[in-house]
């Protein structure tokens, strides 16, 4: 039981971040992963550290070039003036 839902939770992290942000949400700019608990149904784990599965897919998801320099999600150079939208 325990493994299946960590299989699912790193199946559920490479979809967010190597499918559905890059090509269903490409105007999203901001990613926030909080390291919580939360009750649906029972009580889910979010952490990425959960387990060495969440972990590497989170690792392989940021690695892609949508979240580095030049990127969707690059981060400005520091005491950049960010444009209003």
């Amino acid at each position: 039981m325990e493994r299946e839902r960590h299989r699912e939770e790193a199946a559920w992290i490479t979809d967010l971040l190597q499918t559905q942000l890059p090509t269903r949400f490409p105007q999203i700019r901001a990613l926030v992963w909080f390291n919580w608990r939360i009750l649906e149904g029972d009580w889910r784990p979010w952490p990425i550290e959960s387990s060495a599965s969440s972990q590497a897919a989170f690792h392989d998801g940021i690695a892609s070039r949508y979240y580095r320099a030049g990127g969707s999600f690059a981060m400005p150079p520091p005491l950049a003036k960010v444009p209003t939208p």
